[in-house]
């Protein structure tokens, strides 16, 4: 265990000790000293100054008094108090004062009668003020006034400080440099046999196990000790160096493996901040991003150095998934969201993004191509949804759109719409006559047909025989809805010649409902259809039937 090292046995505070006491003594003496001699120098220094200041304008003084002119004397008095060591001018002729301004005063005085001027005269000023006598400038012995001027004896003290102050800074860096470069000196002989050390220690060969020699002269002190602490720590630095390696070889297998598995995984795989940059990702993301397919929304480097953006690649989706990456960081909470791309052809693709926070302003992400899946879920929906014989809607796809439809007309009134029945005449007929491969064909013209008159935003569905439904959004105006089902009568009322050369004919009945509201249910929008639908085939068939809801027997055609 060390000792605590004596006062003899430590260079560094020997010498620090010895200059600290012999330069600050000297110092404060030299101050003392200095400070007693300059003071009145200085004041003897600015008395001169006042004087000659005062002699420069004694001639304009003098014919001030000669002629009694205020203004010329106002003129000198105010040019004396531009000297920051004047306190106030008082110039004084036989007949009373002509000028009297003080530095603190807010005006000044002028007099011309002799009670004035004796006041004035017989006033008693503070020490060191300056008296002039003033001679005609015509006739020197014959005397025409006097000025006096008043020390500013704050202004003179404050340079009397200035002048100590800067001498005592001047002696305290005389001091301080003395104190530099004997503790120079000091380090300097502390500093050699360190040095000595240090380049032998540079030259050791630490994994042969050579060990430092101490300095001849410092076995006892701290540079011996040093000595023995660094061979001490050059023992646990080469056990340490060793551990090292063998986790450096180690950690460099699993890099490897890990680099496999992140340069040939099939999934992207991508790290970002908090600002979308991706800092970095493996090949399979930069092929689901295009980013080097020169498709990418933008180029990956637009600067070189600068890091590519996630956000960049996303288009219309880049708000939501940056709302996403905020949320994700804050929450530190794994976040995941559907995005819909587009490959390097322009074909459309969808991925799932899964964010994971790892650090406080990082983000790992995966990303894995949906598309197929979503595909074969959308083909699914559409089978469940689609009547395989004609390709129209079918049952349940015509109950999902009418429901949607009455769900936005209870929110918006203005989005109405129409719901048309159609129901083939004689259709049983050309079945039971021609067999159901022309019926078949006969349903497949008619659905042919209903395609071609209504719009893209229309649904039409088959629900089942020979009855089809129409949905019309935002449809109620019964001009529109008449001129539609006379056309949709006539199309389905022309012959059908089917490939084996049946020519087969069939008519149709139509009933309608307007929706004007969103109070009512599926079942009454169908049921008033059908209602109109009845009427038709009761009256004839081949025709139609608009039920607009007013009245639930009246009837309109």
């Amino acid at each position: 265990m060390d000792k605590t090292p004596s006062f003899h046995a430590s260079l560094v505070l020997r010498s620090v000790i010895l200059v600290v006491v012999l330069s600050g003594l000297a110092g404060t003496l030299l101050i003392a000293g200095i400070t007693r001699y300059i003071e009145p120098t200085v004041q003897e220094s600015l008395s001169k100054r006042l004087g000659e200041l005062v002699k420069t304008v004694e001639n304009t003084a003098r014919i001030a008094c000669y002629l009694g002119d205020t203004s010329l004397a106002t003129e000198v008095a105010k040019g004396l108090l531009m000297s920051r060591d004047v306190e106030r001018v008082v110039i004084i002729n036989e007949h009373g004062v002509l000028a009297d301004f003080e530095r603190s005063a807010t005006t000044a005085t002028h007099a011309a009668t002799g009670g004035i001027a004796q006041s004035s005269a017989a006033q008693a000023y503070p020490p060191g003020t300056l008296i002039r006598e003033l001679s005609s400038p015509f006739q020197t012995d014959s005397r025409v006034g006097k000025i006096i001027v008043v020390r500013n004896q704050a202004s003179i003290d404050a340079q009397v400080g200035e002048a100590v102050d800067y001498i005592r800074l001047l002696i305290i860096l005389q001091t301080a440099a003395i104190i530099l470069i004997v503790t120079t000196i000091s380090v300097g002989y502390i500093a050699h046999p360190i040095r000595q050390t240090a380049t032998r220690l540079n030259a050791l060969s630490v994994m042969d196990g050579e060990k430092l020699k101490v300095p001849g002269g410092h076995k006892a002190d701290e540079i011996g000790r040093l000595v023995g602490n660094v061979n001490a720590l050059i023992d646990k630095q080469v056990s340490g160096l060793m551990t090292e390696r063998e986790l450096r070889l180690e950690r460099e297998i699993e890099e490897k493996r890990f680099r496999a598995i992140f340069e040939n995984a099939e999934t992207g795989i991508f790290v970002i901040n908090r600002n979308g940059l991706l800092l970095s990702f493996n090949p399979a993301f930069s092929r689901a991003m295009c980013l080097n397919c020169g498709q990418a929304k933008e180029p990956v480097e637009s600067v070189a150095g600068t890091q590519p953006s996630l956000l960049d690649q996303l288009g219309t989706q880049a708000a939501e998934v940056r709302t996403l990456i905020a949320s994700c960081l804050q929450d530190r909470q794994s976040k995941s969201i559907e995005l819909a791309l587009c490959d390097c052809g322009e074909n459309p693709r969808w991925f799932n993004m899964i964010l994971n926070p790892v650090e406080d302003d990082l983000i790992q992400g995966v990303i894995n191509d949906i598309t197929e899946s979503r595909l074969r879920e959308a083909h699914a929906n559409k089978l469940a949804l689609t009547d395989p014989l004609t390709g129209l809607g079918n049952r349940l796809g015509f109950e999902h759109q009418i429901d949607q439809l009455i769900s936005e007309c209870r929110l918006d009134a203005e989005r109405n719409f129409t719901l048309m029945f159609i129901d083939l005449d004689r259709f049983k007929e050309v079945n039971d006559s021609f067999g159901h491969d022309v019926g078949d064909a006969v349903l497949v013209h008619v659905a042919r047909h209903i395609e071609h008159s209504i719009r893209k935003s229309d649904y039409a569905a088959r629900l089942g025989g020979d009855e089809f439904v129409i949905l019309f959004p935002f449809v109620t105006d019964k001009a529109v809805i008449t001129r539609l089902a006379r056309s949709l009568i006539s199309n389905i009322s022309k012959p059908v010649v089917t490939a084996a050369g049946v020519r087969a004919v069939v008519g149709a009945s139509i009933g309608i409902a307007l929706v004007e509201h969103g109070d009512l249910r599926r079942e009454d929008i169908i049921k008033r259809a059908d209602t109109a639908l009845y009427a038709v085939k009761q009256s004839g068939r081949n025709d139609f039937r608009i039920h607009d809801g007013n009245d639930a027997v009246q009837i309109d055609g």
